[in-house]
């Protein structure tokens, strides 16, 4: 539940109290050990916001609790296997300000600082045995603990007239007993094949990046977007550069919007292209490969929609990867074995009731 309330002009606070409740129960009779035990998990929690508004400037306070409880009935690792019951709780804290400065229509700033810990998940205490997802063995801690981070935003966004619009944001998170799956020395051997091996570790770590999206229209029906973004991530405990940290990469796209009539609303075609480079803030050692070398992606979309008597129909064709590009993504896991799909084209038709 939820309550606000208008203190008075350009005053408000809220408060509410939430819950959540999850009860995993796993399926018998596999013939295999769950990856993840059978446990249930009760998530209280208690929030306040104060927002304050006044000429040009925004102010926001807000504060967080969250306590979470695991119930865990978990079959032992020990032969002959036996059940073990075992219960974790934590206590969790955020507190967070943030700071908006509007100088005019074509210029705001924000500013925002907070405090959070974060508990670990079922997956990064439990898990043991091979994820087919990602074909990799995965093995948790269940000595983890939270996490407790700080970090500051600032963007700035920028009109310089109603055709061009910019917009940077630039953070700093510094974790403490930051959770990471850090893949192993080793392949294990399994009655379904070699499968490489992660665990759930901790660290100290701090995460530096930008964001940088600029959008043009030189006329009505045409726009061009362009998406920059970098990240940098470092164990300051081992002095190493973090593992599965994106790599720097650029998103442009060139939109064309076709008049409308009275049938079919809204036609487009664009363009976009990606490029991707390589992550090489890496050593060796940190991984079973090097990280895939630097790609670049071509994709093509268009769509319209068809206006019938009460409703209408959403029509859209995608083709992404359209220079049957061979490429793997660092992010994806399953780069270890193989490559990222080819040309991909798609076409998706959405039905609209109305009235």
């Amino acid at each position: 539940g939820v309550y606000q309330q208008e203190l008075h002009h350009g005053t408000l606070i809220k408060t509410g109290i939430q819950f959540r409740l999850i009860d995993n129960a796993n399926e018998p009779g596999t013939g295999i050990s769950p990856l993840i035990p059978r446990y249930k998990s009760y998530n209280p929690s208690a929030f306040f916001i104060f927002q304050k508004e006044k000429e040009k400037w925004f102010y926001e306070i807000g504060t967080r609790y969250d306590f979470k409880y695991f119930d865990v009935t978990n079959i032992t690792n020990t032969i002959p296997r036996t059940l073990e019951s075992i219960q974790h709780r934590f206590h969790n804290y955020a507190l967070s300000g943030g700071l908006k400065y509007q100088a005019s229509e074509q210029f705001k700033t924000n500013l925002n600082l907070g405090f959070m810990m974060r508990a670990p998940e079922i997956n990064e205490l439990y898990s043991s045995g091979l994820h087919q997802g990602v074909s990799g063995i995965e093995e948790g801690q269940r000595d983890l603990q939270q996490e407790q981070s700080i970090k500051l935003i600032w963007s700035v966004d920028w009109f310089s007239n109603e055709h061009f619009f910019v917009q940077a944001l630039a953070y700093m998170h510094q974790i403490n007993d930051y959770i990471y799956l850090q893949p192993q020395d080793d392949f294990r051997l399994t009655i379904r094949g070699a499968f490489p091996v992660f665990k759930y570790e901790q660290t100290n770590a701090r995460l530096i990046g930008t964001d940088i999206q600029m959008t043009y229209e030189p006329f009505e029906n045409l726009k061009l977007i362009g998406k920059y973004a970098i990240v940098r991530g470092q164990d300051t405990s081992n002095d190493l550069p973090l593992v599965n940290i994106p790599a720097d990469n650029l998103f442009t796209s060139v939109k064309y919007s076709f008049n409308s009539n009275k049938k079919w609303t809204n036609p487009y075609i664009s363009l976009n292209g990606k490029y991707v480079w390589q992550q090489s803030r890496l050593e060796a050692a940190q991984d079973f490969v090097l990280p895939p070398d630097a790609y670049f992606l071509l994709g093509l979309q268009m769509g319209s929609s068809l206006k019938l008597k009460e409703s209408k129909i959403d029509f859209t064709l995608r083709a992404n990867n359209l220079l049957n590009t061979t490429y793997r993504d660092y992010l994806n896991r399953l780069r270890y074995f193989a490559d990222e799909p080819g040309i991909n084209v798609s076409f998706g038709v959405n039905y609209h009731f109305e009235g």
